[in-house]
């Protein structure tokens, strides 16, 4: 009976149809499951890890294909999808190309130090499009020109590092590019270098005094040597980073030496250094 009835369940079993493999399918007799793969245009084959029983779901790959290029500003570029394919076969293309134009991105020119509270020109270069420019300022205000390539601003009376310009330009795509530029402030009037050779002379001995400054920071420096009754007997005054005067001595006693700085900006501090000599 036992074997009869193993016999008549070994019959029982429907045939296969020719050229049916039911691996394909997910056979859940098979202890190995399925791995189905999808295969994108540039994209490495990814496997996807499915029970053998259950049916393969089309999920796209983790991590799309990238490619990195530098494209040239206001061209146009065709992005083609090669090929795509899901997890049994390829499939059609309906919208195989795309156009993709670069937009140029906009560069602010100003000038590179300002003076705290006065005004200044700004301009925007290459702008990609003729769309609404819009400006703003940190640490300032804009006086003059928004919405158009060139603008008038000035910085806060008080500001001693600098201001922050931007620019936001729309593109005729609804993509709008930003343009920020630093722009520094100048500072107060540097150190003077005083020096005074010899410090200590007899009457009648001729002593020199020797003064240099920074031009980036101090545009002019007067010196003025002052008897002891602070009547001026000698001078010094130079825009040129550099002024030197010898002077001899009528009377006795110590003379002092001013040195003053002018800075760059009227609203910025002077530099101011002194020095003495003693005339026996």
């Amino acid at each position: 009976m036992s074997e009869a009835g193993g016999q008549g369940g070994q019959g029982s079993q429907p045939p296969r149809r020719p050229g049916f493999d039911p691996s394909r399918l997910g056979d859940p007799r098979r202890s190995t499951p399925v791995i189905p793969r999808i295969v994108g245009a540039g994209v490495p084959a990814t496997p996807l890890t499915t029970p053998a029983h259950e049916p393969a779901p089309l999920v796209p790959p983790a991590s799309p294909a990238q490619r990195a290029f530098a494209p040239t500003p206001d061209a146009t570029y065709a992005l083609t999808v090669a090929r795509a394919r899901d997890a049994y076969c390829d499939l059609q293309l309906l919208n195989a190309s795309v156009p993709l134009a670069v937009t140029r991105y906009p560069a602010i020119s100003a000038p590179s130090q300002i003076c705290p509270g006065e005004s200044y020109d700004a301009f925007l270069a290459n702008p990609s499009s003729s769309g609404v420019i819009t400006w703003r300022i940190d640490r300032g205000r804009i006086t003059a020109g928004q919405g158009s390539k060139k603008i008038t601003f000035v910085s806060n009376s008080d500001e001693q590092k600098s201001v922050m310009l931007y620019a936001d330009v729309a593109d005729p795509n609804a993509c709008t590019a930003a343009a920020t530029l630093p722009v520094k402030m100048y500072p107060s009037a540097g150190p003077i270098q005083l020096s005074v050779s010899p410090t200590t002379i007899n009457l009648g001995q001729s002593t020199t005094v020797n003064v240099s400054f920074d031009l980036s920071t101090t545009t002019w420096v007067y010196t003025n040597l002052y008897d002891p009754i602070f009547q001026i007997v000698g001078w010094c005054q130079s825009g040129n980073s550099r002024c030197t005067f010898t002077w001899t001595p009528t009377v006795t006693g110590t003379l002092t030496i001013d040195s003053y700085g002018v800075p760059r900006c009227e609203k910025l501090n002077s530099s101011h250094t002194t020095a003495t000599i003693v005339v026996k």
